[in-house]
């Protein structure tokens, strides 16, 4: 994995940031392993994924509710007019994955 990460540095100039990041194992991978691998990566072992970029992951579980702060952050940010500093494909892009969420739940 090491490689895979200074082969995507060399080619796309970013690099992971291993203070923000975390790994996730399978529970079919012993403990003693995954905290190994965790230490050779140097990124911290995440045991739950809960959310992904404030989303929740448990999609057979969400509800309005679910999503509630997250709306409510993205209304703030509209009301507040920061939206305004999103490109016009970045509204679209998220438009589009919101207004069908918010009124199908």
């Amino acid at each position: 994995m090491l490689k895979v990460f200074d082969e995507i540095r060399k080619h796309s100039g970013h690099s992971i940031n291993r203070t923000k990041s975390q790994v996730f194992f399978s529970l079919n991978v012993e403990e003693s392993l995954a905290n190994s691998l965790s230490l050779k990566l140097g990124i911290l072992r995440c045991d739950d994924l809960d959310k992904y970029l404030g989303v929740p992951l448990h999609a057979q579980e969400s509800s309005k509710s679910t999503y509630a702060p997250l709306l409510d952050k993205l209304a703030k940010k509209v009301q507040n007019g920061d939206h305004l500093r999103i490109s016009l494909v970045g509204r679209s892009t998220l438009a589009s994955r919101f207004y069908p969420l918010s009124n199908s739940i």
